[in-house]
């Protein structure tokens, strides 16, 4: 060897350990970052519309689009669909975050809305799961959605029981 490729030997060394070696961490660490802490895994109701699920029966669903919205705040070109959830701990109690409601077709997503509607949070209509009961309840979950929206829909539950969550099809 002579020349350039002589002069250069120390530095085409280290750039031929150091390239590979970035890529390893930045993509192992972005792989990580994605699947960490985020569901993935969708168990979906069964036939009778319940999923059984982190100690707890999960549903059935009901869903409706809400034709009186007198007294809301629903801005022009939206609709409000509310999503009732049956959650039956069983004999612990059960953690989610609020459901979140997901066009099947396009993939969109949209979370609760209660507040951003003008209704006042009511401990007897739970957005997400109730942490310390053990008995059964309801969680009511209104989603503001563009008047295009298209059903179905999904309403996902995270249930900290990462990589799963859980999932119904509702098309109200």
């Amino acid at each position: 060897m002579t020349g350039w490729w002589r002069r250069n030997t120390i530095a085409l060394g280290a750039a031929a350990v150091l390239l590979p070696a970035t890529v390893l961490v930045v993509g192992g660490n972005e792989w990580l970052g994605y699947f960490s802490g985020r569901p993935v895994l969708a168990i979906d109701a069964n036939a009778e519309g319940v999923v059984e699920h982190a100690g707890a029966t999960w549903g059935p669903v009901k869903s409706a689009i809400a034709e009186n919205t007198e007294g809301l705040t629903v801005p022009p070109g939206a609709q409000v669909i509310i999503a009732q959830i049956r959650v039956d701990p069983k004999s612990k109690p059960v953690t989610c975050l609020a459901p979140l409601l997901v066009e099947q077709s396009t993939g969109r997503q949209w979370s609760q809305m209660r507040l951003e509607l003008g209704l006042p949070w009511d401990s007897a209509e739970p957005t997400e799961c109730v942490g310390t009961s053990t008995d059964s309840y309801d969680i009511f979950v209104p989603f503001i959605v563009p008047a295009d929206a298209e059903g179905p829909y999904w309403v996902e539950i995270d249930t900290f029981t990462n990589p799963e969550f859980v999932r119904f099809t509702i098309d109200p």
